[in-house]
């Protein structure tokens, strides 16, 4: 396209669609795809943007935008993962967001390889405080109800289910399974 990495110095750079990484200079190892994708990235390495405006103004880096307008209001930020079409990180100059369609939202996800994250994953809140923390209703399928282990859904369930709550009693991993928990 016109303007693919016309400044650019970087090394190992990859641009398709108009504009690519029109300002990219010292920037290395990013992907743009889509007309103006990773437009104003200088200095940022690692991206992947896909889509048409993806990334626009990043200059951060290790970035994965997918979606036309994915990431276009990130500035600094990096290691963000955003999916959809016009969906932007909770902060422009935050780390380690999750954004997909403005839905599933994730804080502090800086596991690499084979380390597991931090940080939180929310469903309908941007700021979750917990491994799962979801906003609104739900529904969770697949267990029996049987939390006390005796075989049978019964009142003992309840009361056991109640004391955990209250954080009167522990249950097992496999017992909060059972009780749907």
């Amino acid at each position: 396209g016109v303007s693919v990495l016309s400044s650019n110095t970087g090394s190992d750079n990859i641009g398709i669609g108009a504009a690519v990484l029109v300002t990219n200079t010292t920037g290395i190892n990013n992907i743009g795809l889509g007309s103006w994708a990773l437009a104003y990235n200088t200095t940022g390495s690692n991206n992947t943007a896909l889509g048409n405006y993806a990334g626009y103004t990043i200059t951060g880096t290790g970035n994965v935008l997918i979606g036309a307008r994915a990431g276009d209001a990130i500035t600094s930020g990096s290691q963000n993962i955003i999916l959809g079409y016009d969906i932007d990180a909770p902060s422009p100059t935050g780390n380690y967001q999750l954004s997909i369609g403005n839905l599933i939202f994730g804080t502090n996800l800086d596991g690499i390889g084979g380390v597991i994250s931090s940080g939180n994953i929310g469903i309908g809140t941007m700021t979750p405080a917990a491994k799962l923390d979801v906003a609104g209703s739900f529904y969770l399928e697949g267990g029996s109800g049987d939390a006390n282990g005796d075989g049978t859904v019964n009142f003992g369930d309840i009361i056991k289910i109640e004391r955990y709550l209250k954080g009167l009693d522990v249950l097992s991993r496999d017992s909060l399974a059972k009780a749907d928990i």
